[in-house]
């Protein structure tokens, strides 16, 4: 009779864990004796979600990731099965019934929640759905299910324009301002010989998230949130091998603005988006110097030759605050902060993090590093040549490391004037160079004058190198 009783309960519960589940921005708990149920659960929730969370960092590891899958499901079958032994002890089938059985279901929940992320569901709230509504009843543009199959167009327009870098198609449907900074992704990726393909993209579910209707129709726009799943692959072109593919269900917000009877594409946000870590005045920064920002451009262009990108791993580290734009003599540049391992210390931090600024250049010069001295161990550099130059203070505070002798004396960089500009900052500045990409990297701190200081050093270095 008990277990009829839990039976009859269980789809209650499980419907109010759904409810509670983050993502979108209508998400938000049950009330009365359902809020409670969930509250209860989550003290199975919560540290099953951490394990699972702990245990995804391995996701991308193919021979790892069914591994790690399974030493979760069974860590979580195990407390889950320990917390409902405790139905044949306790008497009372009130306390079984709303305790025991909610934090058993959530040891469950929140393994899938860690390993998954199966509550990170598009919500749209109370709010944007009056808007809506109201909206439509003056403007036949703001019609909810017309502006939803719209959207879903665009969505498969740009997956197939992205993955054929077909930039004249794209042109139709984004606005002027972010279609320039598509383009300046993919002259990136393109300069990176590598290709994003996206096949057999599949929309799970999209729902309006945000909404604002203007007196003034140029500035109206809504945001649409996507859960979809792709083969996602990351391809060298030199060599046409796949350099990471992603299957994973993944959730995006899409952002369309108003033009006439039209909506354009005005920007794609990830849900993996650390909005802790967005950075108005670095968006500022970028937007004076006719340059775009972007909070995550997770690692599509993480480069993958190099002593600072050594440690690098696709699916593993990560590339934030990202800035770029032509300098100079139409230069692509990127500036933007590195993260070898995606991992926080306890204050929230990054363990290991660099701010990277790089050119790409016409001229190759193979494999050139010069890195500041330490004043304990200085290691040598495999592959490279340890080289030494002609002035004897530099050679006390840098050492030089090259695959060619002849290109590294035709670097425009070492010489001593420029080398005292990276001597004065406030930091330790280093400088690499991979074939036609010269890098300056440093350990600093992530903060808007060190993103202008190393502007200003690479604005000196183009000088030097007359770009």
């Amino acid at each position: 009779m008990l277990g009829l009783i839990f039976a009859d309960h269980i789809t209650v519960i499980l419907e109010e864990f759904a409810r509670a589940g983050g993502g979108g921005s209508g998400g938000g708990g049950g009330d009365g004796a359902g809020g409670i149920l969930v509250l209860i659960g989550m003290i199975g929730y919560f540290p099953t979600y951490g394990i699972g969370r702990l245990l995804r960092m391995g996701q991308y590891d193919t021979k790892l990731w069914p591994i790690l899958q399974v030493v979760g499901w069974i860590v979580a079958s195990i407390l889950a099965l320990g917390i409902l032994s405790l139905l044949f002890v306790i008497p009372s089938v009130v306390l079984a019934l709303y305790i025991v059985l909610p934090i058993a279901i959530g040891t469950i929940l929140g393994m899938g929640g860690g390993l998954y992320s199966w509550f990170s569901k598009i919500r749209q709230s109370g709010k944007v759905f009056k808007a809506l509504r109201a909206a439509e009843a003056k403007d036949y543009n703001w019609n909810e299910k017309r502006l939803q199959k719209y959207a879903e167009g665009i969505f498969y327009a740009f997956q197939k324009d992205w993955s054929s870098f077909n930039a004249d198609s794209m042109r139709k449907y984004m606005s002027p301002r972010y279609r320039n900074h598509i383009y300046l992704m993919l002259h990136a990726l393109n300069d990176a010989h590598r290709i994003n393909r996206v096949l057999n993209p599949k929309i799970t579910k999209a729902l309006i998230t945000h909404a604002t209707d203007s007196d003034d129709n140029n500035k109206d726009e809504f945001i649409i949130g996507f859960s979809a799943h792709a083969k996602d692959q990351l391809i060298d072109t030199r060599s046409n091998t796949l350099l990471h593919q992603d299957r994973n269900t993944f959730t995006e917000y899409w952002k369309f603005v108003r033009n006439g009877n039209d909506w354009l594409l005005d920007g794609i946000e990830q849900y993996t988006k650390d909005w802790m870590r967005t950075r108005a005045d670095i968006e500022a920064f970028a937007t004076r110097q006719n340059m775009y920002y972007s909070a995550d451009w997770g690692w599509l262009l993480l480069p993958k030759d190099g002593y600072i990108f050594s440690k690098g791993k696709f699916g593993i580290s990560d590339i934030n605050n990202h800035v770029i734009g032509y300098v100079g003599n139409n230069i692509l540049t990127q500036l933007y902060t590195y993260e070898p391992v995606h991992l926080q210390n306890s204050r929230g931090a990054s363990t290991d993090q660099y701010l990277v600024i790089q050119s790409t250049v016409p001229k190759t010069y193979g494999r050139i590093l010069v890195k500041r001295r330490s004043k304990l161990i200085n290691w040598p550099v495999a592959g490279l040549t340890r080289i030494k130059m002609e002035w004897g203070e530099f050679n006390d505070m840098y050492d030089v490391y090259a695959s060619d002798l002849e290109r590294v004396t035709s670097f425009e960089l070492l010489n001593p004037a420029f080398m005292a500009h990276l001597r004065d900052l406030p930091f330790e500045v280093n400088i690499e160079v991979v074939d036609n990409t010269v890098y300056l990297f440093t350990k600093a701190n992530m903060t808007l004058d060190n993103y202008g200081a190393l502007y200003t050093i690479l604005l000196k270095a183009h000088k030097e190198m007359k770009l």
